[in-house]
């Protein structure tokens, strides 16, 4: 290539670092095909532990300043070059030959590759399986052949209708999203996916949970798909606290009051929008006390059903108490899981004085006092 076009893809090149400094934690790769005759010959630069170029069966670690010239060096020896900038949201393709240098952008698909419509038992799946599989393998619900494991079926379906709840709402171009007690991270993992990869809008999600094995099993998995963009910790929810704007707090089976603990981070956070399915109600059960209803719950299963219904419906309040619309969901079949109860709280304003004489007046009611409060009222938040 002559001089005059070798400057020009400098100048791109030059952009180019810009960009994956400033988009670092979603970028993929670098590649690079020079051209001379019919011949093309192949570079390459993406991070493993560090950024590394692989050219010509050699591979070693460079700085992103040196990118530019790592690839322009070449460029002396070919005709023309096709350099691909790809991150998962949008692919730059930068064309140069000795007549003309130019650039290209288009969105990136999931592999690169036309998305299609994905079933299973006739469900139309936001999370596609062709376009997402590195992921649906990664955290184990998608097999070495491709297909959707049968014993994950119905967890493929619990994370897939939680992202479907979650479409309407209006990301920014830069959310942070809290996983609060996150476990094996199957929701983080694909919150990050959807929003990043099909929404196309920048995100970085924290999943938190105090469980040493569970976070370093998500890291791992992190590593595993480079997905740059998260940050799993070891935290106890009660005393954790993250000093960034929160767009979205989510949870999902959450046992007992590890739920309360995912609210309150998010009231504490001041998070726009709260979406919690709750697990295991169990706090309340020894402590309810409402004489009218003593020869019911007096019955096991009318015991755990009634706790069931009014831990949520106190929860809910305390929600609404502190300024959220709250939208109670039955997010998913009861054959996928019979703990299939959503709340969906979207910040609306700052405290709602009507919803907290309720909530106080319902739990005088039946002598309880929920977990939830009592973190509220410590750390002073609003109740």
């Amino acid at each position: 290539m002559i001089s005059q076009s070798i400057a020009k893809v400098n100048l791109f090149l030059q952009s180019l670092c810009v960009k994956l400094e400033e988009n670092n934690d979603i970028f993929k790769s670098i590649l690079v095909t020079y051209k001379s005759g019919v011949k093309e010959y192949f570079l390459k630069i993406y991070y493993e532990d560090s950024l590394v170029v692989d050219y010509l069966g050699e591979k070693r670690e460079i700085k992103i300043k040196d990118i530019p010239y790592v690839i322009s060096k070449e460029l002396d020896k070919y005709d023309s070059v096709v350099i691909d900038y790809i991150d998962r949201i949008s692919t730059l393709e930068i064309v140069a030959d000795n007549k003309n240098v130019y650039s290209t952008n288009k969105k990136t698909s999931s592999e690169d590759i036309v998305v299609k419509n994905s079933t299973v038992g006739g469900r139309e799946y936001i999370i596609k399986g062709e376009s997402s599989e590195p992921l649906l393998k990664a955290i184990g619900i998608m097999a070495d052949n491709g297909k959707i494991k049968n014993d994950m079926v119905r967890k493929y379906n619990q994370i897939d209708r939680f992202i479907e709840l979650i479409s309407d709402i209006d990301f920014s171009k830069d959310s942070n999203i809290l996983d609060c007690a996150c476990g094996k991270s199957y929701l983080s993992f694909a919150v990050n996916y959807y929003v990043t990869e099909i929404l196309k809008k920048k995100c970085f999600v924290y999943g938190i949970d105090y469980n040493e094995d569970v976070i370093k099993a998500s890291n791992k998995i992190k590593e595993q798909l480079n997905y740059n963009n998260m940050q799993f910790l070891k935290e106890d929810l009660r005393e954790f606290y993250l000093n960034k704007k929160i767009d979205l707090v989510i949870s999902l089976h959450a046992c007992d009051v590890a739920t309360d603990y995912a609210i309150y981070s998010g009231i504490k956070h001041k998070s726009k929008a709260i979406i919690c399915v709750p697990c295991c109600h169990k706090e309340l059960s020894n402590q309810i006390k409402y004489e009218p209803f003593s020869d019911i719950l007096k019955h096991g299963i009318f015991n755990r059903r009634f706790c069931d219904i009014l831990t949520d419906a106190l929860r809910t309040l305390l929600l609404e108490a502190n300024g959220y619309k709250v939208s109670v969901i039955e997010y998913t079949s009861p054959l996928d899981t019979p703990k299939n109860i959503m709340l969906k709280a979207i910040k609306v304003s700052s405290k709602n004085e009507k919803a907290l004489k309720k909530y106080y007046e319902l739990k005088k009611q039946f002598g309880v006092n929920p977990t939830l409060e009592w973190l509220l009222t410590s750390d002073e938040v609003n109740v």
